[in-house]
């Protein structure tokens, strides 16, 4: 068989080029629609899981602020058995008429001042010397007072532990958005419906997680709660409305302006 001739073996050479170039031109087509696809079953699920990521993470914020309260309940057990039982004052005015707040009588009890910082809670405000916290105490204990001599105040203004007939149904220390480094770092119950202008319409005072707040209890035990569990069928932020309240009419009416009043976040 004679040899093919040049003219041959370019025009079989052309041949077979394009034949390369239209199944190239096929592949690359092909992988072009499947890239495509690929970016929108992606996108697809990111849609559906980047909500689930997000739980997630703010679950494990709860469970990280519910272990920071688990240790300043440790800190006030510490506190009570040398000051006979008496709760700090949530601040107290020096002779100086400088103030010390709650937490900074609880700093020799802390391993360390993180444990005053919610790592989800974007409030924060610096108590002396820079520490940060983002938790406050309940204002039924006495707010402030003037303390020239810290004992005798703490003997004749403070709440004792005895004076508690159920610990484990009296609010103690609560995640917040609201606080100052001077006298202001306190909690109570008006915060659900009231909010600072520092904030958006429907967050109150208490931060949240999930649709829960964070609590310490006087028996040293955290729990995540909604809103209106604090308000029935206890009211959990008082003392005497757990032993025998005296105007319960009064109470009821209370409890039904707050719930009205709720911000949505707390519903």
């Amino acid at each position: 068989m004679p040899a093919p001739s040049q003219v041959e073996r370019a025009a079989r050479h052309e041949t077979r080029m394009v034949r390369f170039n239209r199944q190239t031109e096929f592949a690359l087509g092909f992988t072009l629609i499947e890239l495509l696809v690929v970016v929108a079953v992606i996108a697809i699920l990111a849609g559906l899981l980047f909500p689930v990521f997000a739980k997630i993470r703010e679950k494990a914020n709860q469970t990280a602020c519910l272990n920071n309260l688990k240790q300043i309940g440790g800190a006030f057990h510490l506190y009570l058995q040398d000051w006979d039982e008496a709760y700090p004052l949530v601040s107290y005015s020096k002779a100086d008429s400088s103030f010390v707040l709650w937490e900074e009588a609880l700093l020799p009890y802390l391993a360390n001042t993180q444990v005053l910082v919610c790592p989800s809670n974007p409030y924060i405000w610096l108590l002396k010397e820079d520490i940060p916290s983002t938790y406050a105490m309940n204002l039924y204990f006495p707010p402030w007072g003037p303390a020239l001599d810290l004992a005798n105040t703490l003997k004749d203004d403070s709440v004792l532990h005895s004076d508690i007939p159920q610990p484990s149904l009296l609010i103690l220390v609560v995640d917040s958005r609201y606080g100052d480094s001077v006298q202001d770092v306190h909690a109570d119950v008006s915060g659900v419906s009231l909010s600072p202008s520092v904030l958006p319409p429907d967050k109150g005072y208490l931060n949240t997680h999930l649709g829960k707040v964070n609590f310490l209890f006087c028996d040293g035990h955290a729990k995540a709660m909604k809103m209106a569990e604090t308000l029935y069928p206890t009211y959990m932020w008082r003392i005497d409305n757990l032993k025998d309240p005296k105007d319960r009419e009064g109470l009821e009416w209370w409890r039904s302006w707050v719930l009205k009043r709720l911000a949505p976040e707390y519903r």
